[in-house]
């Protein structure tokens, strides 16, 4: 006995059976690629400590000396909180080679909105939480060619010696546009980034959002210092 095609049971059964399949075969897809897709998510983190530290050129660097210099440099496994927002931010302190006394540096992951998404990425400070040592963004789906060039090694670098210790009551950690401070004595002094031509409502997300990351990881740390951690 031929089944009906057009009886509304068969097509049920059939559409039922196809999605079956295809859901078997795509669990079976991500179980099978699951670990390498761990494997290079730790790669990527572990790249971007190495360059948001300064340990190495990781872009010559292999994975295995990667993971290596990480691994030998790099403490992980830290959290400290802000007391206001209960926000906890990851941290990871760079240890000076052969040494795991003597702090280098200081990093914590930022996250914010930019002008179309959510923007992710990494900033190192100075032990004493005055100045940037690094920053590496991660994630942004900004417009490829304007505020897409936040990715660029040449305005990551620009952020470097940036001091970012608690500013002046009512003034910022970090500004980011608006034409360079005319004098030492200008509150964005020594605080100052200039924003990516085509791309001001990026510039200005960003900056909005690591004055406001940063603000929330002093108060984090200042927390963990009088705990004495």
């Amino acid at each position: 006995m031929r089944a009906n095609v057009n009886s509304p049971l068969y097509v049920l059964g059939f559409t039922v059976a196809v999605s079956a399949l295809f859901t078997a075969a795509i669990t079976a897809l991500q179980a099978a690629t699951a670990a390498k897709v761990r494997q290079n998510e730790a790669l990527r983190e572990e790249k971007a400590l190495v360059r948001v530290f300064g340990l190495g050129d990781a872009e010559k660097m292999s994975p295995s000396e990667i993971a290596a210099t990480v691994r030998s440099r790099v403490q992980r496994g830290l959290v400290a909180r802000d007391p206001e927002t209960g926000r906890a931010f990851d941290l990871f302190r760079a240890h000076a080679p052969h040494s795991e006394g003597q702090v280098e540096a200081v990093a914590f992951r930022f996250a914010g909105t930019g002008f179309w998404a959510r923007i992710t990425g990494l900033m190192a400070l100075k032990p004493d939480l005055s100045r940037i040592v690094g920053l590496v963004f991660l994630d942004q789906a900004e417009t490829p060619g304007l505020g897409g060039r936040i990715m660029e090694k040449k305005f990551q670098d620009s952020f470097k010696g940036l001091v970012v210790a608690p500013p002046a009551e009512g003034h910022k950690f970090i500004y980011i546009g608006g034409g360079e401070p005319s004098s030492d004595s200008d509150p964005r002094s020594g605080r100052y980034v200039d924003a990516i031509t085509g791309a001001t409502q990026t510039s200005l997300a960003v900056g909005r959002f690591l004055d406001e990351n940063l603000r929330q990881f002093h108060r984090a740390m200042e927390s963990e210092r009088r705990r004495g951690r």
